[in-house]
C-alpha cells in the first residue's frame, strides 16, 4: 500500500499563516481601492459645486454670488464691515472679507497698507452659508422628496424662498448617494470670503473691485485618533458646518510641520484644483478633502 502523506503541525501553521496573511493584504488593499473610488467621487462632487456658483448671473458670477446667495449689500463700499477703502482680513458671524491672494502691489503685499502682515487663512472663510450655496450650485435640484420634512435648523428666511426644498435636503438627507453629501456620507462644507473695495488705488493694482473666493471640504472619512470616532457632521446647527470646516482644514490644509498652507502670504497657490490628505495620527486620522478657493469675478 502506498504511504500516506501526512502534514505536521508546523506545516499546517505556516499553511494558516500564509491564508491569514493573504486575507489581509487582500482587505488591506481592497479598502484603499474602495477609499480611492470615494475619492474620485468626492472630487466630482466638489467639481460641480465650484462649476454650478460660476454659472450663476448673466455678467458676474461674484455680484450674483453676493447680491442672490450670501446677500450681502453689493453697494461698493457700503456694507459698513470694514474700512473698504483700506481692505483687511475680516471675520464676523455671517461674513469674511480679504484681499486678492497672491497679488502684489507697491504698497501691499499681504493685508492692508496699514498693517501690512496681516493675513488671511483659508480655516477662517466662512463657512455658515453652506447651505445656500449647495442650494445654489444646482447639486441640490432632485427629484427627493422633502414635502413631509419638518422645516427646521435651516435659516429661517428660507422657508418662503425658492430654495427651501434644496435646503431640507442639504439639512436632512444624509447618505452617500445624495450630491450634496460626500461619498462618506457626510455633507460638503462650502466656504467663502469676498473682495470688495471703492478704493482707486485697488482698482489700479488688482484690476478689479469685487470676486468671491469659495472653497468645498469634505471631512470624508476622518476620526479622531484619541478615540477613533468618527467625526460625522450632525448638523444640527450652524456651529456644526463651523467645526466641520476646522477639522477639514486641520488635515487637509496643512504641511508636514502642521502649518496652515493656504494663505494670503503665501506667494503661490499650495496645490491647484482638489487636495485629498490623511491625517498625521496626531489629532486626526483618515482622508479629508479641500479643493483650492475659486475665485469669482
Amino acid at each position: 500500500m502506498p504511504s500516506r502523506i501526512a502534514f505536521t503541525l508546523i506545516e499546517l501553521l505556516i499553511v494558516i499563516a500564509v491564508i491569514v496573511g493573504l486575507a489581509g493584504l487582500t482587505f488591506i488593499v481592497g479598502n484603499r481601492v474602495v477609499d480611492a473610488a470615494k475619492v474620485t467621487r468626492t472630487s466630482q462632487r466638489i467639481q460641480a459645486v465650484i462649476t454650478g456658483l460660476g454659472q450663476l448671473g448673466s455678467a458676474s458670477a461674484a455680484y450674483a454670488i453676493q447680491d442672490q446667495v450670501l446677500r450681502i449689500s453689493t453697494t461698493t463700499g457700503q456694507s459698513g464691515k470694514v474700512n473698504w477703502s483700506n481692505p483687511q482680513p475680516y471675520t464676523t458671524w455671517e461674513y469674511c472679507y480679504v484681499s486678492p491672494f497672491f497679488q502684489v502691489d507697491a504698497t501691499r503685499k499681504t493685508g492692508p497698507t496699514s498693517s501690512p502682515g496681516s493675513v488671511a487663512y483659508l480655516s477662517e472663510f466662512q463657512s455658515r452659508k453652506t447651505v445656500e450655496l449647495l442650494v445654489a450650485s444646482g447639486v441640490c435640484d432632485t427629484d427627493d422628496d422633502v414635502s413631509g420634512v419638518a422645516y427646521a435648523g435651516v435659516p429661517t428666511y428660507l422657508s418662503s424662498h425658492p430654495y427651501k426644498n434644496g435646503a431640507l435636503r442639504v439639512k436632512h438627507l444624509r447618505g452617500a448617494r445624495y450630491p450634496w453629501n460626500d461619498a462618506w456620507g457626510n455633507p460638503l462644507i462650502v466656504a467663502y470670503a469676498l473682495f470688495e473695495t471703492n478704493s482707486a488705488a485697488d482698482l489700479a493694482a488688482y484690476g478689479y473691485n469685487r470676486c468671491v473666493y469659495i472653497s468645498v471640504g469634505a471631512l470624508g472619512s476622518v476620526r479622531s485618533a484619541a478615540s477613533n470616532q468618527a467625526l460625522a457632521v450632525p448638523f444640527t446647527n450652524l456651529n456644526d458646518l463651523s467645526n466641520a470646516w476646522t477639522r477639514i482644514n486641520a488635515v487637509a490644509n496643512v504641511d508636514a510641520s502642521n502649518k496652515e498652507m493656504w494663505t494670503s502670504a503665501a506667494t503661490s497657490p499650495p496645490w491647484n484644483g482638489i487636495r485629498s490628505a490623511i491625517g498625521d495620527g496626531s489629532s486626526y486620522i483618515g482622508t479629508a478633502m479641500l479643493s483650492a478657493p475659486a475665485e469669482y469675478r
